[in-house]
């Protein structure tokens, strides 16, 4: 399962801008840890199996950071 994340610790991040991404980039290790919280647009959760040979592949994602759970 994919899915899109809005927020992280309730602030939105502009990923159309380098300074977005930037400023995103300083979360990832606490996003990862669990240090801080994730605000998911679960309407928008995309599901797939796991192809044979271990892949999943999703088509039409938007620009963004995703959460994927296996």
């Amino acid at each position: 399962t994919v899915t899109e994340v809005e927020k992280v610790n309730n602030q939105a991040f502009n990923l159309k801008t380098e300074q977005g991404w930037k400023d995103l980039a300083k979360q990832v290790d606490a996003l990862n840890k669990g240090t801080v919280t994730a605000t998911l647009k679960d309407a928008d959760a995309k599901k797939m199996e796991t192809q044979q040979d271990g892949t999943a592949k999703f088509d039409g994602l938007a620009i963004g950071l995703y959460k994927v759970v296996e």
